[in-house]
């Protein structure tokens, strides 16, 4: 059976061409001379191989140069770029908008190649507006938007959550070893307020810490506005060191004291201790619900992480409005010796005229909590539950300015 090429070719079988013909026996060059070849090139103009080499480039480039980019896996990104690690989450339901801008529920910060963390109660929030999991938003300006494959784990007790995107975002930020107050110095919180990215400096000397968590003063920039509970759209924000190193996560805070997740709590829950595995439904509820039971569960128990839970889930109820009918939590925390929740118990009794503020805010005093140095040391100045003492007052204060608290 004939394959083609000139009639006078001899027929030779596909194992033994001569090496100037090609498998079916013909020419290679066959019907293309060189005459055929000059004309041809004679024919196209320098304007027209201008626009033919360019073509040719670009078509090596698309199949070479972009599937080798499409290829790259992301790596660790310095402190000059840590800003490519950080993106605003969102939902983009109807009505949910500030401006031309999407609505800015918290931020995030990547970790390892797609993969995310939050915390907890941002996706929370999403949740109670009723988001799924389709219709949250990763942004950054300048830069495509990512969208949210699955939830992977839910922390509630440290206020965490995992989760991987479809696509790959520009870079991570690698985890500290350690957050101890030797490495606590010359660091930033990193976060989108009301949509847009700060880079939020260190005021003052770190002061507050513990197994769980510890306290920086941020500097509050008045461009945006300042309000109790830190800025609006930072929770879950990173603080990094001078390195571009995550140290902790923003979770709760007071005016310009915020509280971050130590890195070695986030470990841990890398590793799935306090957290619930979450089946990647689009559903978010299913897993929040899971993971607030344990939660619940968690207060029963009686170590250090059931004051924190005791702690986290007052909070909780608190922006449920049902932080009074839940006091009894908080007193708990505060008598095991937890120093922020020492701080908010009194805020709580002054809220309700009960002269035993002071000795509680004092306490939180002791352990450095600068907002509380500054309100034990307003009640001395004033004489507010205590005896009045101007001089200790004033210097109770100036310390709790030295620590950054900017009241």
């Amino acid at each position: 059976m004939e394959r083609g090429g000139p009639e006078d070719a001899p027929n030779v079988g596909a194992m033994s061409h001569p090496p100037d013909t090609n498998i079916t026996g013909g020419p290679i060059d066959r019907g293309w001379s060189a005459t055929d070849k000059e004309n041809t090139m004679k024919s196209i103009t320098p304007r027209s191989r201008l626009v033919l080499n360019c073509s040719v480039f670009s078509f090596v480039a698309l199949f070479i140069f972009i599937p080798l980019q499409a290829q790259a896996d992301v790596g660790p990104l310095s402190r000059e770029q840590a800003h490519l690690a950080v993106w605003k989450i969102h939902n983009v339901q109807p009505g949910e908008r500030w401006g031309d801008r999407p609505h800015n529920r918290g931020t995030t910060v990547q970790v390892e190649s797609r993969l995310f963390i939050t915390n907890a109660h941002v996706l929370r929030g999403l949740s109670s507006r009723g988001a799924t999991l389709s219709e949250l938003r990763l942004s950054q300006r300048g830069s495509r938007d990512l969208t949210v494959k699955r939830v992977i784990s839910i922390s509630e007790v440290y206020d965490l959550a995992l989760f991987e995107t479809h696509e790959e975002g520009h870079g991570y930020l690698r985890l500290a070893d350690n957050a101890g107050f030797d490495q606590l110095t010359r660091l930033a919180g990193l976060g989108h307020v009301n949509g847009v990215y700060r880079e939020l400096a260190q005021r003052g000397v770190p002061s507050y810490e513990d197994s769980f968590s510890y306290l920086v003063a941020i500097a509050v920039s008045t461009e945006f506005g300042k309000e109790d509970g830190f800025l609006a759209g930072t929770s879950g924000g990173p603080i990094v060191n001078a390195n571009g190193e995550i140290v902790g996560v923003m979770t709760q805070s007071s005016y310009n004291i915020a509280m971050a997740v130590r890195v070695e709590r986030l470990n841990n829950f890398l590793g799935g201790d306090e957290a619930v595995a979450c089946g990647g439904l689009n559903d978010l509820q299913p897993c929040l619900l899971e993971a607030w039971r344990g939660l619940e569960k968690r207060t029963e128990d009686h170590d250090s992480m059931s004051v924190i839970a005791r702690f986290q889930l007052w909070h909780h109820r608190k922006e449920m409005e049902q932080g009074h009918e839940f006091m009894s939590l908080l007193e708990v925390a505060a008598d095991a010796g937890f120093a922020p929740a020492r701080h908010d118990f009194a805020q709580f009794q002054y809220e309700q005229g009960d002269s035993g503020r002071y000795k509680w805010m004092k306490l939180a005093s002791d352990q450095e909590l600068p907002q509380a140095q500054y309100r034990a040391g307003y009640c001395e100045y004033r004489g507010y539950g205590v005896e009045k003492d101007v001089v200790s007052g004033k210097r109770l204060m100036r310390r709790a300015f030295r620590q950054g608290f900017d009241p």
